[in-house]
């Protein structure tokens, strides 16, 4: 199975201004379009699909952009989105009690975990859930939005990291390795390697964060997105990076 990897792409309400007057709609378009040139089986988003808030304009133009492509796709949830306006328009699965949309998906080669992160945690409900899952005896891939680790990026583990790191690794201690993580948030490449998990953190494809920084400083606007293939016992992934095409303002 070959998944591209695609997070915090940031879509503004159409016509809006943004962040140093990048174009986060054609640098969305462009990372899309050249994810596709890899036959991919799944394109995931692993959340901050909207600029700030969740918008369900925005939720439709980015539902559109991956319905045109022709491939499967699939949908989480950041901290800028609104987990279930999200989740209605892609028709998601939703837990209104805990405005969480979690799920997973069975294969062959065993299953995909999607958790939802927006709020730096998860609900008892989400946990209990995933505590299910992860008794599952088949191979499993975790995406989720924020790291479950410290990522040696000072501003972004500071102040926006998850914040049951502890309960996290816990939960993956008992379960059945070894367990990938992917996930996005820190706008960042970062492998990092634990006892009992990988996590792999994805780029963005809006822009960079300087990592050694104190306070929030771009790194470089170069959009990013990972190719993952996977069958279920051999797992190989790489980072892809697009040329810059916009400057900033």
């Amino acid at each position: 199975m070959r998944i591209i990897q695609i997070t915090d792409i940031h879509i503004a309400p159409l016509g809006a201004e943004t962040i140093l007057n990048i174009d986060v709609w054609g640098q969305f378009q462009r990372v899309l379009a050249e994810a596709k040139t890899f036959q991919p089986d799944w394109v995931v988003i692993t959340g901050d699909l909207c600029y700030q808030e969740g918008d369900v304009g925005v939720y439709h133009w980015i539902r559109t952009q991956l319905e045109e492509t022709g491939l499967n796709y699939q949908v989480i949830a950041g901290n800028h989105d609104d987990a279930l306006m999200m989740a209605t328009v892609f028709g998601l699965p939703k837990s209104p009690e805990t405005n969480e949309s979690f799920y997973a998906l069975s294969f062959d080669m065993g299953q995909i975990i999607f958790l939802d992160t927006a709020q730096k945690v998860l609900s008892a409900r989400q946990w209990t859930w995933f505590y299910q899952q992860l008794r599952a005896p088949t191979p499993s891939l975790i995406m989720m939005h924020h790291p479950p680790v410290l990522a040696q990026t000072y501003f972004m583990d500071t102040h926006h990291s998850f914040l049951q790191r502890a309960e996290f690794a816990q939960a993956l201690a008992a379960a059945p390795k070894p367990i990938a993580i992917f996930c996005g948030h820190y706008h960042i490449d970062r492998t990092i390697l634990k006892d009992d998990f990988r996590v792999f953190i994805t780029p963005s494809s809006m822009a960079q964060i300087d990592g050694t920084q104190k306070e929030y400083t771009l790194d470089h606007l170069r959009p990013g997105f990972r190719i993952i293939d996977w069958d279920g016992k051999n797992l190989s992934t790489e980072v892809r990076w697009l040329p810059i095409t916009s400057s900033p303002g």
